[in-house]
């Protein structure tokens, strides 16, 4: 596990002017501080779509999650933006997992250095099975941050708009898996 961001979505936050990106370094396994690195779109008026989303979270539209904190339930989709930095022996793959597992539908999107949004597939307990890429116990998708250091995630619930986000080393997600 290299880093691992707790959130309950729609949490009001401070202004976000300026980004914290998540190091991602394949030599050590930490659990990296999870204040300021993962962003939501505010209340009321969510992205409709990736480049919507992307403007707005580039443009300081998000709102910061503070780590534990967050506020009840609603309809409208939320969109989670976050960025990583390499670090020195980063893993080529990484898995972004997002839970919990009743999550109706997860879409996941890598930004590349243009500017190109990148899908990454869809999840969830709503999606088909077929249409999953990594089946697990809760939507995962496959990042290459070489790539891009932008990824957007797309949740959309009628159960819960609270998620855990969490992202691992593509090499050892399998154990992990297997472990769960």
């Amino acid at each position: 596990l290299l880093m691992c961001f707790l959130l309950l979505i729609a949490v009001p936050a401070e202004g976000c002017a300026s980004r914290v990106a998540a190091p991602v370094d394949g030599r050590l396994i930490t659990t990296l501080p999870l204040h300021g690195f993962l962003y939501a779109s505010p209340s009321g008026a969510p992205p409709s779509t990736p480049q919507d989303a992307l403007a707005r979270y580039r443009a300081g539209g998000f709102e910061r999650l503070p780590a534990y904190l967050g506020r009840g339930y609603r309809q409208e989709n939320v969109w989670l933006g976050f960025d990583i930095t390499l670090g020195p022996d980063a893993p080529e793959i990484l898995i972004v997992d997002v839970g919990p597992a009743y999550l109706d539908e997860v879409r996941a999107y890598q930004v590349d250095a243009a500017g190109v949004i990148k899908p990454l597939g869809r999840a969830g307990d709503q999606v088909p099975h077929e249409e999953i890429f990594i089946r697990g116990l809760r939507p995962a998708f496959a990042i290459r941050p070489a790539l891009g250091s932008t990824v957007l995630l797309d949740i959309r619930s009628t159960s819960t708009q609270a998620a855990i986000v969490k992202l691992h080393a593509g090499a050892r997600y399998p154990a992990l898996q297997a472990t769960e």
